[in-house]
């Protein structure tokens, strides 16, 4: 019986007819070269494993070990302080208090403005102030001038990456007088002062001794600055009060952040002091604040507190324009 084979049956049948030979030799040849790879690869591999590893043997066995070795190290290294972390923890809160017994004494010895700003970095740390400062008398007068030292920072400065601390003092005081000088670094304090002065007399305020004590006001800081950081710590103090400390009014009365304090009495209730703000009208409420007296206090001493507690309210309102202020620790 014949096959016969359609026109394009046939001429496909003719077309592969001469590529079967090529691809049956290809197969052989691969069939082939696996045979002998197969039989030679032991061979091979001594041969590698002589001639190649064995002469570098002795150096990589050197570096494993080597490595080993500083691996267990570091563990025993990363161990140890594991195992001493509460004997650090309590060698530092031990240190803490050093440096800011350390720090109050250099600054009671001579002020100056590296002194003085380690002072306040600690009290910023144990938070016995705020980002606010403190304020202090520098007048003996009632309702005189007073003085708000800061140490900080603020988030524009956090933005552009410009983290170097402002220690600014601000001046308030009778006729609307306002002013702020900072205290720059390797400025003798007499520059500073005079500094002062000349803001307080441009300002048509007067700087004369009986109106403007900065003496008094740096007395004073150093003597707070030290009771605040006591009763952070929960120490024995001669005064017992809640810090953060805002405002010194005289040595019978404070501003904390939790109202207004008497030595005598301690907190005083009822007197929540309004919180400012820049709208007219959270201005006029804090003007019109007037917190009922209490009967221990006298009258004249009652109006000298509440308006330091205006004043307080008002430099902790948000009136800076320098952004929000962080304090530096």
């Amino acid at each position: 019986m014949l096959v016969t084979l359609s026109a394009p049956a046939g001429e496909r049948w003719l077309q592969w007819h001469g590529v079967w030979p090529s691809i049956l030799a290809n197969l052989g040849t691969a069939l082939i070269a696996a045979a002998v790879l197969f039989i030679l690869e032991p061979k091979f591999k001594k041969t590698i494993s002589t001639d190649v590893l064995e002469p570098w043997a002795d150096e990589v066995e050197e570096a494993v070990e080597a490595v080993d070795k500083r691996s267990r190290e570091r563990t025993e290294s990363l161990s140890a302080k594991i195992e001493e972390l509460s004997t650090i923890s309590s060698v530092v809160a031990g240190r803490t208090r050093e440096e800011q017994e350390a720090a109050l004494a250099r600054l009671e010895s001579g002020i100056s403005r590296e002194s003085l700003a380690a002072v306040l970095t600690r009290a910023n740390e144990v938070k016995a102030i705020t980002a606010d400062g403190v304020t202090v008398p520098a007048s003996r007068e009632p309702n005189g001038i007073t003085l708000t030292f800061r140490y900080f920072t603020t988030s524009a400065d956090v933005r552009f990456g410009t983290l170097e601390p402002k220690l600014e003092v601000e001046i308030n005081g009778p006729h609307m007088l306002r002013a702020s000088v900072q205290w720059h670094e390797d400025q003798p304090i007499q520059e500073f002062v005079a500094s002062m002065v000349q803001q307080i007399q441009t300002r048509g305020g007067s700087a004369e001794p009986e109106a403007f004590d900065p003496t008094l006001a740096f007395q004073t800081l150093v003597r707070f600055l030290r009771l605040a950081i006591a009763n952070r710590r929960s120490a024995q103090a001669d005064w017992q009060f809640q810090p953060p400390l805002l405002t010194v009014v005289n040595d019978d009365w404070l501003i904390t952040k939790d109202g207004i304090v008497s030595k005598a009495h301690g907190l005083v209730r009822g007197c929540n002091i309004p919180a400012a703000g820049r709208a007219p009208h959270e201005i006029m409420r804090l003007i019109q604040w007037k917190p009922v007296r209490p009967d221990f206090a006298k009258e004249h001493e009652w109006e000298e507190v509440v308006q330091s507690a205006r004043l307080t309210a008002r430099i902790s309102g948000g009136f800076s324009d320098q952004g929000d202020r962080q304090a530096f620790v």
